[in-house]
Parts: structure tokens; sequence; C-alpha cells
């Protein structure tokens, strides 16, 4: 049977896929997945269960991504500084205290998949490294949200978050044949709201791909429904109750950490 989990987007909300993706890679074990597909937040969550490090992901968001050290707003007023200082994170990635093998990462028989949107048409693609280079200029590609983080330059072409044109990668592990799809979602629901499509479709308008981002993000609208019809092989991870993380940019150490702590609840109960 081959396995697979799909990690959403979702900012600093992500630390509730964290939880669950720490817990499910402790309780499961490294190769219990085959694949491993992660948009945006997700998709540095998903490299560390890929290098079979889950406690190291749980270590991240509680420690790394609070108050300004991911977010750094006072950069709104400095030119050339970005807001989402994903060098930072990458630069975690790298240290010592949180380093992500990526000699396990890129050896490791679980393929990992990152979601990032192509700036010119809109189209989704789905980058899998085979260097240490490669990953760390994907992993910043799919989580570069616009107007907080510059595009990613990747072969001649420039990407933004992946959340604009696939945020939950449903479809493409479906496609790629897998039996069994664990889903994790950083929100109480599937769909897309009103709201997030709106401040989602803000977020494309400068780029000459926005009409594919739309396209792409109001089929966000019926993700519920393909998660029906695939439903003897897709199962869904999500927040029985609304977060106290509203909003996908609190850094607020004790709304990450409750967030990471309601993740690992969900995937012991999921596993129960």
């Amino acid at each position: 049977m081959s396995r697979a989990l799909v990690l959403g987007s979702g900012g600093l909300r992500g630390a509730y896929g964290g939880g669950v993706a720490a817990t499910l890679g402790r309780k499961l074990g490294q190769d219990y997945f085959d694949s491993v597909y992660g948009c945006s937040a997700g998709a540095y969550t998903a490299s560390y269960l890929a290098s079979g490090q889950p406690d190291m992901i749980e270590a991240i968001w509680r420690k790394c991504a609070h108050g300004e050290l991911l977010m750094r707003w006072r950069n709104m007023f400095r030119s050339g500084q970005p807001i989402l200082d994903l060098f930072y994170l990458n630069n975690v990635l790298r240290s010592s205290a949180y380093r992500l093998s990526t000699k396990n990462l890129l050896s490791s028989s679980v393929k990992l998949f990152m979601v990032a949107t192509e700036c010119r048409y809109g189209n989704t693609r789905y980058f899998s490294p085979t260097t240490p280079e490669e990953f760390f200029l994907y992993v910043r590609a799919s989580a570069a949200v616009p107007y907080l983080h510059p595009s990613v330059a990747i072969d001649g072409e420039e990407y933004i978050d992946g959340r604009l044109s696939d945020p939950l990668p449903i479809e493409k592990a479906l496609s790629d044949g897998h039996d069994e799809i664990i889903v994790v979602c950083n929100r109480p629901q599937l769909e897309m709201s009103g709201l997030n499509l709106f401040l989602s479709c803000l977020c494309t308008m400068k780029y000459p791909g926005r009409q594919q981002m739309l396209r792409s993000l109001a089929k966000m609208r019926e993700i519920g429904d393909l998660v029906q019809k695939y439903s003897t092989r897709v199962q869904v991870i999500l927040p029985s109750t609304e977060p106290s993380v509203r909003w996908q940019f609190d850094s607020s150490s004790a709304h990450i950490n409750q967030l990471v702590d309601l993740g690992i609840r969900a995937a012991l109960t999921f596993l129960a």
C-alpha cells in the first residue's frame, strides 16, 4: 500500500500541522509514508518529516517562530528587508541546534514535494530537491508570501507561495496513485472561506499569472466534495475548534504553542 501525507499552508497557523506531523512521525516512523507534500509553512514541516527528524518539527515551532524572529513588521519601513524572514528560517535549518539533515532528506525513501506558484503563468510546480542547494531554494519559494517576502528565482522563472495555486495538494497526491492519503488542514474547515479567498486574490494582483491563480483558488471552494468523492483513500485531520491564532501571522509564543499542543492531541486522537 502506498501512503502519502499532505501538509497544507497557513502561515504561523502551520504550528498546528507541525504538532500533527511531529506526532505522526514519532508514532508511525519515518518510512510509514511514501510521499510527503508540503505547501508554504507545510513545506518546512514536511522536510523534517522526510529526513526522519520529527522532534525537530516541534522544537522549531515552539522556539524559532514567535515574536519578531520570523515576522519582522518593522521591516515595512526598511527598504529591501523582508517582513517574513525566510532567510532567517533557512539559517535555522542550517544551525547546529536545529540542523536539517539534508543527507538523510535526499537519501530518504520518503519522496518530498514542495508546492510553489509560478509568477508569470500562475501554474503550480511541485519541486523535489536533489541537492541541498535546491532544497533551500525550493522551500523558500514555497513559502514566499507576496508583499512579505520577495519572489524566488528558479531556473529563470520567479516563484511565490504555493498557497496561491494549490494550498492543499490533495489532487496531486491522488494523481500520483497513493492508496491512502492523510491530509492535515490548519483551519477547522477544508474549504476556503469567502474572506480568505478575497485576501488571497488580493495577493495575486501584481502578478501576470493572476488569472490562473484565481482559477486554482476557486477550486478550494469545492475541495470538500473532492475529499468526499475519494473518501476511501483520503482522511483529514483538522482542528476541532477554532484555534487561538485566527490570523495566520499571529506570532504570539503562547498562541503558537497552543496550536502545537492542539495538533499533538489531534494526531493522537486520529491514531487511537
